[in-house]
């Protein structure tokens, strides 16, 4: 399936229920209350720490999607931080009233696998269909911008300046992630891939979406062939060891990444990958974009690399 599974409605691009849409790790089980507290409140969205330690993120429809994440059209933010949160199968609930229910919502869960996976030659097809395509959009700074350095699409500037000096050291550990990776050396993956945790600025560290991307992608890829590329407990421990790294909410979405807990387009592109729908794939690469202002195109780049690298072909990280 293309889009992972979205019950009651269906997003980009057919008719959506118009009460909003709940990731299907948000709310807990019948007769069960999930408490938190708002620690970060943005433009867009609010984020909840909850007790159990994960997050929630609340916005409205113009957000992707997560499987943590609560969206509806009438979210207004205005929430103050510090604010008591409780979610019920019922709803959502502050001061002991409830602000959003849930009657009528949508039910999103990413897509864990595809059955029947395609051919390799039409899966490297749509990877290359999505690396083009992001070739094309813009330098948005990150990895994003590394990616587009190494294709000579955006120049690198003198050695002394400190963004390009970062750029040069963020592009050598992507390339030796690639080489570790491609060589099967997991301890040594490991260790490098733990270096990068908290590398870069903002809520979620450039060097997280990037390793979330490969998390994602190394287990999606395992399961659509049948045979893991490495374990789920060895995903979960880079996840482990990386979020103690970083910040408490970049360090739950890795531990979501290495479950499979992925959001909307991220789930949808890996789909269509595996479908060998180049099309698809390329398209999705533009919804993706949307994702924050770096951070989607952070994780395409990790998830690219990552299948890159497991399907025999030539890295981004190459010169």
């Amino acid at each position: 399936m293309r889009l992972g599974t979205v019950t009651a409605g269906i997003r980009n691009g057919v008719n959506m229920v118009n009460a909003g849409v709940i990731g299907c790790s948000a709310v807990p089980p019948p007769g069960l209350v999930r408490h938190g507290i708002v620690r970060g409140v943005f433009a867009r969205s609010v984020h909840v720490a909850l007790t159990d330690g994960a997050f929630l993120t609340l916005g409205g429809m113009q957000l992707a999607v997560h499987p943590a994440s609560i969206l509806w059209p009438g979210f207004a933010g205005g929430v103050e931080v510090g604010r008591e949160m409780d979610v019920t199968t019922e709803g959502l609930y502050t001061e002991g009233k409830q602000c959003t229910p849930f009657a009528g919502m949508a039910v999103f869960t990413p897509s864990s696998w595809c059955r029947p996976m395609a051919e390799a030659e039409r899966i490297v097809s749509a990877v290359a269909a999505s690396f083009e395509q992001a070739a094309r959009i813009p330098a948005r700074g990150g990895f994003h911008e590394i990616l587009l350095r190494r294709l000579g699409a955006a120049p690198l500037g003198p050695p002394d300046r400190l963004s390009d000096r970062l750029a040069r050291l963020e592009g050598d550990w992507c390339s030796d992630l690639a080489r570790t990776l491609a060589l099967g050396d997991w301890e040594k993956f490991m260790r490098q891939a733990v270096d990068g945790a908290g590398m870069g600025a903002g809520l979620t560290p450039a060097g997280d979406d990037f390793l979330a991307g490969m998390l994602a992608a190394l287990r999606y890829h395992g399961r659509s062939r049948g045979a893991d590329v490495v374990s789920q407990p060895f995903l979960e421990n880079l996840a482990r060891l990386a979020g103690e790294r970083t910040t408490p909410f970049s360090a739950f979405l890795l531990r979501c990444s290495a479950r499979g807990l992925v959001a909307e387009p991220f789930s949808a592109w890996l789909s269509a990958v595996h479908s060998g729908e180049a099309a698809t794939a390329a398209r999705q690469v533009r919804d993706i974009a949307g994702i924050g202002h770096s951070s989607g195109l952070d994780t395409l780049s990790g998830m690219l690399l990552a299948l890159q690298t497991v399907m025999g072909e030539r890295q981004w990280t190459d010169r």
